[in-house]
């Protein structure tokens, strides 16, 4: 991994899977016996078999028997890789004595059993009608399969009309039972526009990340919207997992055009969490600071611009004033 990181002259590339396809790579060089290009990927394919594998065994996700590496990769492979590393001993089974393997990282089983799903039905098959039907598969709601998906997300060689289909699929999915499940699908497809840059539907998720996360005024209705606590914190999580560019630009755009002070303070908070420089962030909540007229809103500012830049003289300034004028308020 650092001989990757130094030829990257520390230029990460934009995607997870390209980041580990680049580890590969260097692993490949870095090792002994060195493969040519045709034996790398018939390697390739056989760990991927053995990493799915492992991902559909509950009980033993990462760790891989010996007699399950021989079936599923055959002998000649499954001793290839643990000759060059990519299968390393952890254990031996009490009784039999069976070797118990793991791959170099896990890390590196997500990003092979990724390689080895070639269709995102695998992920997501909704049966509306039938969820229980044999055919049905739902592990989009199965947190071990998430990196899986991500990184199946920014795969190259997956064609882009096959990647709309799966982000599509998760914008429109209907769980028929208060969207509980429809809005852990939304988030999934936010968080798969940051592996999956050139999504058409990607500036629309965004923006109904920010509408949820912190609310917006009905112009019809007069009347400002705003959702639960709960979900307004996973909102705000998705928000750092999706794609960072269009976040920081949508929540410049939101601290722009809202007049509620509240929602600027929050939404500097978040830029703020996502880009710990971003003077638009900074700005705002020295603004909000200097300005407003709610003491509650200066604490939130002031303990949030403390939060994203520790020494900024104004947050320490503000919270040392008003910790001051609640003692005297107490006093009195």
């Amino acid at each position: 991994m650092c001989g990757t990181w130094q030829s990257l002259d520390g230029d990460l590339p934009d995607t997870k899977a390209k980041l580990y396809q680049r580890f590969v790579t260097t692993f490949y060089q870095w090792k002994k016996p060195h493969l040519n290009w045709s034996q790398q990927q018939d390697l390739n394919a056989a760990l991927g078999k053995l990493a799915l594998a492992g991902m559909l065994n509950e009980t033993e996700r990462f760790q891989l028997r010996a007699s399950v590496g021989y079936r599923v990769m055959g002998a000649s492979q499954f001793e290839l890789a643990c000759r060059l590393g990519w299968l390393n001993l952890v254990a031996r089974d009490g009784e039999t004595l069976e070797g118990i393997y793991a791959f170099y990282h896990p890390t590196f089983q997500e990003y092979f059993a990724a390689l080895a799903v070639e269709d995102w039905h695998f992920f997501l098959n909704h049966i509306p009608k039938n969820p229980q039907h044999p055919d049905a598969r739902y592990r989009i709601f199965e947190q071990q399969w998430k990196e899986v998906i991500l990184l199946w997300l920014g795969r190259e060689e997956v064609g882009k009309e096959e990647k709309e289909g799966f982000i599509q699929a998760l914008v429109e999915f209907d769980d028929g039972c208060g969207y509980l499940y429809k809005l852990r699908a939304f988030f999934l497809a936010a968080a798969g526009i940051a592996e999956f840059k050139t999504c058409s539907l990607a500036d629309e998720i965004v923006s109904a990340i920010i509408k949820l996360g912190f609310g917006y005024f009905d112009e019809q209705e007069q009347d400002k919207w705003t959702i639960t606590n709960p979900i307004v914190k996973r909102v705000r999580e998705t928000l750092k997992e999706t794609d960072r560019v269009r976040a920081i630009s949508h929540l410049i755009e939101l601290i722009r055009i809202s007049q509620d002070e509240d929602i600027r303070g929050q939404a500097a908070y978040c830029l703020g969490q996502i880009d710990k420089t971003n003077p638009v962030a900074i700005d705002t909540l020295v603004e909000l600071i200097r300005n407003s007229g709610s003491e509650y809103t200066r604490w939130r500012a002031a303990y949030s611009l403390g939060t994203i830049d520790r020494y900024n003289s104004v947050a320490i300034l503000a919270l040392v004033e008003l910790s001051c004028v609640d003692i005297r308020n107490y006093q009195r």
